[in-house]
């Protein structure tokens, strides 16, 4: 079972909304190093940097999440 495609659906997110890794760094509060880091998935996002990747970018958790699951589906096929 391949792992949960978080850091690709914040970056195709990301980049779908024509936001920057700076763009969203500033709205989270955190360094665009961080962003960087999450969407090449060196590092998997606590439940409340989830969240505020989901506020950065004007959406629901839920809907990042789903992307997340429908991108590891893929992944496994």
């Amino acid at each position: 079972m391949a792992d949960i495609q978080v850091g690709l659906a914040i970056r195709l997110t990301r980049s779908k909304k024509k936001l920057t890794q700076t763009q969203v760094a500033d709205r989270m509060g955190t360094a665009r190093s961080y962003i960087l880091r999450v969407e090449k998935d060196k590092v998997m996002p606590g439940i409340e940097n989830f969240v505020r990747f989901a506020d950065a970018m004007e959406l629901e958790p839920a809907e990042l999440l789903t992307l997340a699951r429908q991108l590891q589906r893929e992944a496994e096929m």
